[in-house]
């Protein structure tokens, strides 16, 4: 089955006043197929050892990422992009 995700929110933040080299990156992973958000999928920032796992409202959260512009891959079991 081919699924297009996409990001409803996402957004990278360091936590600090100060500029960081590394900050967090917290997105959510909608099937627009099926109007619903996806529970289990696997996020990865290709190029690093970073990964997360979405919970059951597709939320998730990736901590040191690299400071710019971040690319994300979503893999989830029964569906190809």
């Amino acid at each position: 089955m081919v699924c297009s995700f996409f990001f409803l929110l996402a957004s990278i933040s360091s936590g600090l006043a100060q500029p960081a080299a590394t900050g967090i990156l917290t997105g959510r992973v909608f099937n627009s197929a099926s109007n619903g958000y996806v529970a289990n999928a696997r996020v990865t920032v290709p190029g690093t050892s970073l990964v997360a796992s979405t919970d059951q409202s597709g939320t998730f959260t990736l901590y040191g990422v690299p400071r710019g512009e971040a690319r994300v891959h979503v893999d989830y079991v029964g569906f190809a992009a």
